[in-house]
């Protein structure tokens, strides 16, 4: 017998159409995620996000923070997760307890994207034993002299004016402050954002 050779059908553009739609469909939900993700400035808002973009957003390290235990902060502690920070160099108060409640129902708040998420309560080192006891098992406690709490404030607040009275920031899973409220902010407005912010970043999911 002859070497016939065997004909193998080619794949016409016609019947590649429908492959090539549903590979740009599915892929596209990975890319915005990724895009918006590295760019959160880029969300979408419903009239707006209601805290103030940091711009450029600020790498932030947490150096000469500690637990009240007197353990430094790991670098890798504001990676890998949204966090929500409050930072204040004034006493636990009352005002303490309730900001301390606010922060743990608005992980609750988070349901499913919790696990993306983390608390953390920055305040005076003289004010640590006090901030650990009022503080829901959710918000990590930490703390730092008056100077070390001036210099972390003028980093995440893009500011050479000194530490607020009180704020709250939020840092992006790179470890980089993106975005402040004031203490006064509604707490809606912040869980409003930050599940934006969850959804569409999809950590820890």
């Amino acid at each position: 017998m002859s070497g016939a050779k065997v004909a193998v059908p080619c794949a016409t553009p016609r019947r590649l159409a429908p492959l090539l739609v549903l590979t740009v469909l599915c892929g596209l939900p990975v890319v915005a995620s990724w895009v918006l993700y590295l760019n959160p400035q880029l969300l979408p808002a419903r009239g707006g996000q209601h805290g103030i973009l940091i711009e450029p957003p600020l790498a932030v390290n947490g150096r000469g923070l500690r637990t009240p235990g007197g353990e430094p902060l790991a670098p890798e502690a504001l990676r890998g997760r949204w966090t929500l920070i409050w930072l204040t160099t004034e006493p636990c108060d009352r005002q303490c307890a309730t900001v301390l409640r606010r922060m743990h129902a608005i992980r609750l708040a988070l349901r499913e994207y919790a696990a993306g998420f983390q608390s953390i309560a920055i305040g005076l080192e003289a004010e640590g034993q006090r901030l650990q006891a009022r503080a829901p098992a959710d918000v990590r406690v930490l703390i730092g002299s008056p100077e070390v709490l001036r210099q972390f404030g003028r980093r995440v607040a893009a500011s050479a004016q000194g530490l607020p009275p009180g704020a709250f920031y939020v840092v992006d899973p790179r470890g980089s402050a993106m975005m402040r409220y004031a203490l006064t902010e509604d707490p809606e407005g912040i869980l409003e954002d930050l599940m934006r912010l969850l959804k569409y970043s999809r950590i820890g999911q």
